[in-house]
């Protein structure tokens, strides 16, 4: 196969003697050194080798046409010392791994095998190619669709079109097929009505601000490739109206007692955090306050799964409370109180209760009131006690936070500093752009939780309130300069997607007030995204204890596979004829190539639960191979797991990051040969 792969025409550079030496020893090589002695030998028998095999990589009988020169090797087996039923194995396997030599510039020859197979093999028999192009995008396709029209039975599809030639060339494409098929396994699972409020907001925490988060990365994914997107875009609008109906719900709850909703529980209240949290805290230990400002559940989540793989991990520290709402084990969420804006919400966090001042607009509260107001709030925090305190803001971390990390070295008991990394983000007008929060590109960031946790400071992690993402235009709603909250004249109607609450005397304004309950509802002008409204995204916000280590919140079930007592997609009558009349009669499955061997069996149950609950069938296969054999050459697992050898080191390497977060270390030692033999290292 590399002979073939490496030069389509290398018998017309050999000399007479180096060609007959050559023939010689393919001849020596039985049935596989057979067919390439006679491919070399004959005028496009390399080229036909690589394109009419891929072709006969389809399913079922095959035209002539599809055969090309290959129809000698069909006629004459027993001149290559073959089974006439292996003949089509043999071919197609020579041709798997003359492409894989071959990479990139196998592309061409590709294209031309679909030429010949779209004119030789029907649509059916096609899709089952792991070589052809045209199969792995017709493949494609239909997973899109059926994802689209909520059929989350698509995982075994996944891991065939992952298994085929292209997927390599293909990774864009399919990280949206899995963000898809994850979305649409969010629609499938089977949900109890929410009864309270507190039951909503904790359901929010722990399974729907996933979606959220499962959107902005199938958004992202639209944004590097052109497949799929009429098929993403319905799925997108699938999972939104189905959270605006939950933010509906958790409105109507507002609407019925605000102020009970914000203090159900004393660990729920943005205002009490640092009461709940802090104050006994500080009896023996040194603390470190970080809020995110404007950082929504989705975005921390996201966050938290950067910093749990650095090189040096930052991860959850796990902490027993009987009071503790939480999301996965150890985080837990507050609700931000309304309106959902930095003039409000932080001074609530600061101060310990809900300030009774006017609202002040986002702008003039940055340039104007924040560096007096923030740390004055915080001075008269009464849940601090005498505890000594200092408060960096936005112009205090200029310096990339070096006087941050001296303070968090010093006596001071109690630091706290406001990153507004995100708020800056989503007040850009730059709606164009699918944005992902970089932990690394928040300045001083990393740095400043490593010198928290080398001086044995508590962290606890907030954020003041979340945001509502920019959905487009038929979102506005009206002019206005607070995006998703109104004051309201007496008779004044409410916009649409808003809500009017009463805010019980728990805000500076005693009139009418509207907050906006649908997600990318805005008044004024576009941005990335708003806040001040009273929908979940922007409501509840993350609180979380951190240390070193790679401890991160644990994934709805969802997220990983279908969930069991999920519906089944309604099929009607025509879709089923329509499927049977597709299937082909009198299809064979393509006999197994007499040079594989069964792959032994192995017992992925040694494997933690985690490791098995996440990671593919044929992934917990290589790993308990490993352990079972302590020490194993690429090669050997390349044999093992029937992929092809010089495609296998990308793959461990994928797989040993995959392993990262789930606390496995998969370790490659370099041997005097080149090759790499590969451990494991079970917790």
């Amino acid at each position: 196969p590399s002979l073939v792969g490496s030069e389509m025409c290398i018998r017309d550079r050999w000399s007479p003697a180096v060609q007959k030496l050559a023939m010689r020893v393919l001849q020596q090589q039985g049935p596989f050194g057979q067919i390439v002695a006679w491919a070399v030998s004959q005028d496009n028998g390399c080229h036909d080798l690589v394109v009419h095999g891929a072709v006969l990589s389809a399913q079922g009988e095959l035209s002539e046409g599809a055969w090309g020169l290959l129809s000698q090797v069909r006629d004459n087996p027993d001149a290559f010392h073959l089974d006439r039923s292996a003949v089509r194995s043999h071919l197609v396997s020579l041709a798997t791994q003359a492409i894989a030599e071959l990479g990139h510039s196998a592309m061409g020859l590709l294209n031309e095998a679909d030429t010949v197979a779209r004119h030789s093999v029907n649509g059916t028999a096609l899709r089952a190619s792991n070589l052809l192009p045209l199969a792995f995008q017709e493949r494609a396709h239909d997973i899109a669709v059926r994802l689209a029209s909520g059929d989350a039975n698509v995982s075994e599809d996944l891991r065939a079109l992952d298994n085929h030639t292209l997927a390599p060339t293909r990774k864009h494409e399919l990280e949206l097929l899995a963000e898809m098929a994850r979305l649409a396994r969010y629609l499938a699972m089977p949900r109890t009505e929410h009864q309270s409020a507190s039951a909503l907001a904790s359901a929010y925490a722990t399974d729907h601000a996933f979606a959220d988060l499962c959107v902005r990365r199938l958004e992202r994914a639209l944004a590097q490739t052109t497949v799929h997107r009429d098929s993403a875009k319905q799925l997108i609008e699938r999972v939104i109206t189905a959270r605006d109906a939950l933010n509906r719900t958790w409105a109507k709850h507002l609407e019925q007692g605000y102020r009970d909703v914000l203090f159900a529980s004393p660990k729920q209240s943005l205002p009490n955090l640092t009461r709940a949290y802090l104050a006994d805290e500080l009896v023996t230990k040194r603390a470190f306050l970080l809020v995110l400002d404007g950082c929504s559940l989705p975005v921390w989540f996201d966050l938290l799964d950067q910093l749990s793989t650095l090189p040096q991990p930052i991860g959850l520290e796990r902490r027993a409370s009987k009071n503790a709402n939480h999301t996965g084990d150890p985080g837990v969420f507050a609700l931000s109180p309304l309106p959902t804006i930095t003039s409000h919400a932080r001074g609530a966090l600061f101060l310990g209760s809900v300030p009774k001042d006017a609202f002040i607009a986002e702008t003039k509260f940055a340039d104007e009131v924040e560096r007096k107001t923030d740390p004055a709030r915080f001075n008269q925090n009464p849940s601090l006690g005498s505890h000594s305190r200092k408060l960096f803001l936005k112009g205090d971390l200029t310096d990339d936070s070096m006087a941050l990390q001296a303070a968090l070295a010093s006596d001071i008991q109690v630091v706290a500093a406001v990153y507004n990394a995100v708020d800056d983000r989503i007040g850009s007008h730059d709606t164009g752009q699918a944005w992902r929060m970089h932990v690394g590109d928040i300045r001083g960031l990393i740095p400043t939780l490593q010198t928290a946790i080398a001086q044995g400071r508590s962290i606890l992690v907030t954020a003041d309130h979340g945001h509502s993402p920019f959905r487009g235009n038929s979102g506005f709603v009206g002019a206005g300069s607070t995006p998703r909250y109104i004051t309201l004249g007496a008779k004044d109607p409410v916009p649409d997607g808003f809500i009017e609450i009463d805010c019980a005397g728990l805000s500076g304004h005693d009139g009418r007030m509207a907050f906006a309950w649908k997600q990318g509802v805005y008044r004024g002008q576009q941005q990335v995204g708003f806040h001040g409204g009273c929908g979940l995204e922007e409501m509840v916000v993350p609180v979380a204890w951190l240390q070193s280590g790679s401890d991160n919140i644990a994934r709805p079930a969802w997220w990983h596979t279908l969930v069991a007592g999920a519906p089944e997609p309604e099929v009607t009558a025509q879709q089923r004829e329509a499927e049977l009349r597709s299937r082909p009669s009198a299809a064979k499955p393509l006999p197994p190539a007499p040079h594989r061997q069964d792959t032994p069996a192995v017992d992925v149950s040694v494997l933690p639960a985690n490791v098995r609950e996440q990671l593919s069938d044929a992934d917990q296969r290589v790993l308990a191979y490993i352990h079972q054999h302590r020490q194993v050459r690429t090669g050997a697992l390349a044999t093992f797991a029937g992929r092809p050898s010089n495609r296998m080191r990308g793959y461990l390497a994928q797989l040993t990051r995959k392993l990262l977060p789930l606390g496995v270390q998969l370790t490659g030692t370099d041997l005097p040969d080149g090759e790499k033999q590969w451990s494991i290292d079970l917790p």
